[in-house]
C-alpha cells in the first residue's frame, strides 16, 4: 500500500516535471491534422498510442514510443511520451495488470524519457 503511494508520487512528479519544465506547457490533447492540413507526426503517434493502450497492447505501445523517440527525438514526441504515461496513470490497477504492466514500469518509463532527453542533471525528480 505505501509502496503504491510512493509510486503514484513518483510518477506524478515525474510528469509534472517533464510537462512543465522541459516543455514550459500544460499537457493537453491536439489534433491529429494540423491546421494546413498535413499529418502531424507527433500528434499521430499518440493517437496510435491511445489506440494500442485501448487494447490492451500497453508493452507494445511503449515499444513503439521508445522505437520512435530513439531514431528521432523531437520535442513533440516527449510530449507524446508525457501525454502517454498521463494516460497509463490514470488507468486502473487492474487495467495495467490484465495488460501486464505496473506503475513501478510508467515511474521506470518516465525516468528513460527523461534520460534521452538529457533532463538527469542534478536538479531533476527521482
Amino acid at each position: 500500500m505505501f509502496e503504491n503511494d510512493y509510486i503514484m508520487r513518483q510518477i506524478e512528479g515525474l510528469t509534472r516535471f517533464l510537462a512543465k519544465v522541459l516543455m514550459q506547457k500544460d499537457m493537453g490533447s491536439a489534433d491529429v491534422i494540423d491546421e494546413q492540413g498535413h499529418l502531424d507526426p507527433g500528434n499521430f503517434l499518440l493517437y496510435r498510442l491511445q489506440g494500442m493502450v485501448g487494447q490492451g497492447a500497453i508493452n507494445e505501445a511503449e515499444d513503439l514510443l521508445f522505437d520512435t523517440i530513439r531514431a528521432e527525438p523531437r520535442e513533440a514526441y516527449l510530449k507524446v511520451a508525457i501525454d502517454f504515461y498521463s494516460l497509463l496513470q490514470g488507468m486502473e490497477d487492474d487495467a495495467l495488470k490484465a495488460a501486464d504492466f505496473t506503475r513501478q514500469e510508467i515511474a521506470e518509463g518516465l525516468r528513460d524519457v527523461r534520460a534521452i532527453y538529457g533532463a538527469d542533471g542534478p536538479g531533476a525528480l527521482v
